[in-house]
Parts: structure tokens; C-alpha cells; sequence
């Protein structure tokens, strides 16, 4: 997973669609359990993920485009 410019994680599979963001950059490691969980669309496709980041919670949806 990256976020914005050199915020890069591998994501751990945790349970379901939750996964555990592992940051590479020992700077933005945690002491804390983070988890990313996607949400599916009907056919089972990513169709967005939400974590908490801290105090903020991040929601990122996919818009599909025809």
C-alpha cells in the first residue's frame, strides 16, 4: 500500500478483509495495532478501505468510471 509520496506499507493478512499494515519506513512504524479493512462490492471487487491512522480515520472509496 502507498500513500502519497514514500509512505509505503506491505499489508499482513489479519481476518477477512482486514489486513495489518507493516510501514516500511521505521519512522512511521507503531506501537499500536493498526488494521486496514477493504469493503467488496457485490462481485467481491475492492470497492474502498478505511483505517485509523492515530487519532484520524482514513476512508479512501474506488470510483469506477465507464
Amino acid at each position: 500500500m502507498q500513500m502519497g509520496e514514500g509512505l509505503t506499507a506491505d499489508l499482513e493478512h489479519w481476518h477477512y478483509d482486514s489486513f495489518v499494515p507493516r510501514w516500511r519506513s521505521p519512522r512511521h512504524r507503531e506501537d499500536w495495532l493498526t488494521l486496514v479493512t477493504f469493503r467488496l462490492d457485490d462481485a467481491g471487487n475492492p470497492a474502498g478501505f478505511s483505517m485509523v491512522l492515530g487519532r484520524d480515520t482514513v476512508g479512501v472509496k474506488r470510483i469506477v468510471r465507464d
